[in-house]
């Protein structure tokens, strides 16, 4: 998991068998619903009262998890 606070964006990367998983491997979910699909999320495009994301990535031995990364909101000036 790599976070880049400075631009707002989260990245996965995962392997299945030394190869790269598809880009549809990779669910991302805050409160309780699919936002995105894709190795990397932009959290602009979330809701502002998002409280939290976490990743599922969906592999032919099963789903891994990442643990929720909480989120808030920041006032910038």
């Amino acid at each position: 998991v790599d976070v880049q606070a400075d631009s707002g964006i989260i990245r996965v990367k995962a392997t299945e068998n030394g190869q790269p998983m598809g880009e549809d491997a990779y669910v991302w979910v805050s409160m309780e619903e699919v936002v995105h699909t894709g190795p990397e999320l932009d959290l602009s495009t979330l809701e502002t009262d998002a409280t939290y994301v976490r990743a599922e990535i969906y592999g032919r031995g099963g789903t891994t998890y990442t643990q929720p990364l909480g989120l808030r909101q920041v006032d910038i000036e």
